[in-house]
């Protein structure tokens, strides 16, 4: 399946907002960041310290290293490179012609030289040369083609390459079990009726009834709905999770949730808990339910950085 820049929800002329959803409040950043790096660092810088940043010291041609970025949005991912002393060549890509835009104005504003943004396609375009480095967030489990994708992909990296992934894995189109969904609503239900979707009264310190809770309960929305918002959205998750580790040798595989807290953004207050510490200890509980459920394998992680290595010997699906 392929998907023009016109049905593209991201392609707008303002950037998109994860305001008032789970992946927009400081809490949840935190603690991402903290799963996939042991401190309070965020991915991409975790990846620069890591293995970036160190590739390019050992380097005595450092301008001569290469760097595709899958999914450059705004631009944020080639800046932060080219800021920490990234002199190769960024081939940055995204299928939003508009994003692309604003991203390379950005980066020419910057006076950085070395990037260059084009317009792509994952489902049938390929790229041009091999890379030292990969780098993408949330664009794979968009791909209907994401073998050949793939395919593609380990084909333009050089040998033991690196490939960093932040990527959802979970159901296709978000049509959950009904062991998740029966989750997120005890999960919802053991909340304040006034960080719920209710009108306001002066039982906010209560839990919901159990009409109330019925009323405003969770339930995946149809999957034909989801392709008339996206047609792309959450095509590839679950194929995606049995692929990658058959193209690819896996350096490190870090789940971060997201199995109940990314389906209740229209369901808790998640833009009030950046503002006050009623509802960040509330965030928190609802954030250590899903760490159990996930701990306790009740629950898969949904959300996982993914550092991949571009290996001789690595198995290729056939």
């Amino acid at each position: 399946m392929s998907v023009s820049a016109s049905d593209n929800p991201w392609n707008r002329d303002i950037p998109f907002s994860y305001d008032g959803m789970w992946l927009g409040t400081k809490l949840c950043q935190e603690r991402i960041n903290r799963r996939i790096s042991g401190d309070n660092i965020h991915w991409l810088e975790y990846s620069w310290r890591q293995y970036v940043g160190p590739a390019v010291a050992r380097s005595s041609h450092p301008h001569h290293l290469r760097c595709l970025i899958l999914g450059s949005n705004e631009g944020w991912m080639e800046m932060m490179l080219c800021e920490h002393g990234f002199t190769g060549a960024i081939v940055a890509s995204d299928i939003a012609d508009k994003a692309v835009s604003r991203a390379r104005a950005k980066v020419e504003a910057a006076g950085y030289r070395n990037v260059t943004h084009v317009v792509a396609d994952l489902n049938v375009d390929s790229f041009e040369g091999k890379f030292d480095f990969i780098i993408c967030e949330g664009v794979l489990h968009h791909i209907a083609n994401i073998e050949r994708c793939l395919r593609m992909l380990r084909s333009c990296m050089k040998p033991d390459a690196l490939l960093f992934a932040v990527e959802f894995e979970g159901p296709f189109r978000f049509q959950l079990s009904e062991l998740q969904v029966r989750w997120i609503n005890a999960t919802l239900f053991l909340m304040p009726r006034s960080l719920r979707p209710l009108a306001r009264n002066d039982q906010g310190n209560y839990p919901a009834t159990e009409a109330e809770n019925l009323q405003v309960a969770y339930s995946p929305p149809p999957a034909d709905q989801i392709a008339r918002f996206d047609p792309t959205e959450a095509y590839s998750g679950a194929e995606l999770k049995q692929l990658l580790p058959r193209i690819f040798e896996i350096i490190q595989r870090t789940g971060f949730g997201g199995t109940l807290l990314s389906y209740m953004a229209a369901h808790f207050d998640f833009k009030r808990a950046n503002e006050d510490v009623f509802s960040q200890a509330w965030l928190k509980v609802l954030c250590e339910i899903e760490d159990t459920l996930i701990s306790t394998h009740i629950l898969e992680d949904e959300f996982v950085f993914y550092i991949l290595r571009s290996a001789a010997h690595a198995k290729v699906a056939g």
